[in-house]
């Protein structure tokens, strides 16, 4: 019988505008996520994945020049996939769902957030999925992601 694997996120947001003068704020809100994988109900079926979609991303004040927010992942020992998307994204584009992995590079969540706008929002979606060939937390442990969200010059 398969285990309930667990993803515990933890966001972290930050801000960088090394040629700017004007003060960019990004915040990140809600309540640190868990997606719980499933046991799958008949033998021979993948476990079901976890969603969420209870965080939200706020950027106030942007720079001269447009931006964009880039999302990287640190999971020590990550067994399992975790995935995410920027949703219901308002003042900029939000990219189609990328898969994280611990310690890769920061990868494109939000783009052309206009220059000089004065707020934008979206909605954050994870999804956690564990296929039958990666194991099982019993295996593995669980898997917990620190999520960095890095506003950054396009």
């Amino acid at each position: 019988m398969c285990r309930l694997a667990a993803f515990a996120l933890f966001v972290f947001a930050s801000s960088v505008s090394a040629l700017e003068a004007t003060a960019q704020l990004l915040f990140v809100s809600g309540p640190p996520t868990e997606l719980t994988i499933a046991p799958p109900s008949f033998a021979g079926l993948d476990p079901l994945p976890d969603e969420d979609s209870a965080t939200r991303i706020v950027w106030l004040f942007s720079p001269r020049r447009p931006s964009k927010i880039v999302v990287n992942t640190v999971a020590p020992g990550q067994s399992f996939r975790l995935f995410t998307e920027a949703r219901n994204v308002f003042r900029a584009t939000g990219m189609p769902e990328v898969q994280l992995f611990d310690g890769g590079p920061g990868l494109d969540f939000i783009r052309d957030i206009p220059r000089r706008s004065f707020i934008g929002a979206a909605s954050i979606y994870f999804r956690a999925e564990a296929p039958a060939q990666l194991g099982n937390s019993q295996l593995y442990g669980d898997d917990n992601h620190t999520v960095y969200f890095t506003w950054t010059a396009q």
